[in-house]
């Protein structure tokens, strides 16, 4: 998981940073690691990640998200299309990208 933090210290414990990026693994545990994840990402700009709970859980915070998935064939389009309703009704973008995606963003950017 790889999260943007929108600004230092709201997280009661440090964070091991690199760059932009905010690295938690250092403290998460088995009985908080879900409670970590969920901080991480409310106090983050925005989430980017492989498509699966964390990649859900951020419209519902707030936050954008960006999630990769190998390739759309495997996915339940209903699963799909009911979270972008449901995300863009709450005003939080959500982006489900395969590789051939990113690779298009990068020649755009």
């Amino acid at each position: 998981m790889t999260a943007i933090p929108a600004a230092a210290g709201k997280i009661h414990a440090p964070l091991e940073r690199r760059g932009r990026k905010a690295h938690a693994a250092n403290r998460a545990g088995v009985c908080n690691n879900l409670d970590v994840q969920t901080r991480v990402i409310a106090h983050s700009r925005c989430f980017i990640g492989t498509y699966g709970g964390l990649s859900y859980l951020a419209p519902f915070l707030g936050k954008p998200s960006v999630a990769f998935h190998d390739g759309r064939k495997q996915l339940l389009d209903a699963h799909v299309n009911t979270a972008a309703t449901i995300f863009r009704g709450l005003g939080a973008p959500f982006a489900l990208l395969t590789p051939k995606d990113a690779d298009l963003l990068n020649e755009i950017l």
